[in-house]
């Protein structure tokens, strides 16, 4: 094989395939990193959802309703 007899050609496909696998772990960081915000941002919908049943659900137990 051409590679094995030529040192430079056999660091060089190395390189390449080094910064390939580089390529694929910054990509699986962005990935996780905006799953993770999206995570956030669901909770914090969610959190101001809850608070919002509660002041209305206060609300109506006030006017003498129960929910």
């Amino acid at each position: 094989m051409l590679a094995e007899k030529d040192k430079t050609i056999e660091r060089a496909v190395s390189s390449a395939w080094q910064m390939t696998e580089e390529e694929i772990i910054r990509e699986r960081m962005r990935n996780r990193e905006e799953g993770e915000m999206m995570w956030r941002s669901m909770e914090e919908e969610l959190a101001k959802k809850d608070a919002l049943i509660q002041e209305l659900t206060e609300k109506l137990k006030s006017a003498g309703q129960n929910p």
